[in-house]
C-alpha cells in the first residue's frame, strides 16, 4: 500500500477535521444511488421505492450530520486581556 493511500485512511479514521468517515459513506451512497438511478431509467431495474427512500434518508443524513458537526464544532475565541489581569 502506498503512503498516500495509508495517509488517506489515517485521516478519515482521525478524529480531527481531516477526512471524515460519515463524509466518505455519504458519498459512497450518493454514487449508488446515481447507479441505481441510470439502471432504473435505461434498463429494467426495479428498486423498491422504501428501498431507494432509505438509501437516500442515509446518504443526506450522513451529509447532513458532517455540515452540522462543522457549524457546531466552531470554537469561540479567547477574549482579550483586561487590564486587570496583567501583573
Amino acid at each position: 500500500m502506498s503512503q498516500k493511500r495509508k495517509y488517506w485512511i489515517d485521516k478519515m479514521l482521525s478524529g480531527d477535521s481531516g477526512v471524515s468517515s460519515k463524509r466518505v459513506a455519504g458519498i459512497v451512497i450518493l454514487l449508488n444511488i446515481i447507479f441505481f438511478c441510470y439502471f432504473a431509467i435505461f434498463r429494467d431495474l426495479v428498486l423498491p421505492e422504501f428501498m431507494f427512500d432509505a438509501i437516500c434518508f442515509l446518504c443526506g443524513g450522513l451529509l447532513g450530520i458532517t455540515a452540522v458537526e462543522n457549524i457546531f464544532n466552531k470554537k469561540d475565541p479567547p477574549p482579550p486581556p483586561t487590564e486587570e489581569s496583567q501583573p
